[in-house]
């Protein structure tokens, strides 16, 4: 991490940060729906 210490590998590593970010949250919201969807399955009859 001595990279980020003075602010020269910072572009770079948002380049990496942000799109696994947006990836890592578009995972949870997909799990998260079917999960519910999964519960909505199971409580009909």
């Amino acid at each position: 991490m001595t990279v980020l210490a003075h602010g020269g590998g910072a572009p770079e590593a948002l380049t990496v940060l942000v799109p696994l970010l947006v990836v890592l949250g578009l995972v949870l919201v997909e799990r998260s729906a079917r999960r519910k969807a999964r519960e909505e399955d199971d409580g009909e009859p």
